[in-house]
């Protein structure tokens, strides 16, 4: 609220269940929302989009910011990366360690300009 984000959230993973350290979960999402919301210092939309699919439940955070420039998107989950002031500089090198930690994959996805959208995959 106090960044005007509007959210819209999707859930449409038709019960599938994945087995995950809950609190390591909250911390990705944590991380890839507020990277979202901090790509968009003058507020838009963050979509939050899970489905289940061979095999793995997909989430997705979609955000209408700034985007990543092209010759950046190799590097974001680089440990000390960063195009942004302040912060540890580690939550998206965090995010992918969890995540492979669970045997899932992270992808990127970013238009400069128009947004970013993060798909995580974990398998159920």
């Amino acid at each position: 609220i106090k960044n005007q984000v509007q959210w819209t959230i999707s859930c449409q993973h038709n019960g599938a269940v994945c087995q995950a350290d809950p609190d390591q979960i909250r911390q990705v999402l944590i991380n890839l929302i507020q990277n979202a919301a901090h790509a968009m210092p003058n507020g838009g939309a963050l979509t939050l989009a899970t489905e289940a699919a061979d095999g793995y439940v997909e989430i997705q955070i979609s955000d209408a910011g700034k985007g990543i420039p092209r010759e950046e998107l190799s590097k974001i989950f680089d440990p000390f990366f960063t195009t942004e002031e302040g912060g540890n500089r580690l939550g998206l090198a965090v995010t992918h360690t969890i995540i492979r930690a669970h045997r899932g994959t992270i992808h990127v996805e970013s238009t400069p300009g128009r947004g970013t959208t993060f798909i995580v995959r974990l398998p159920v």
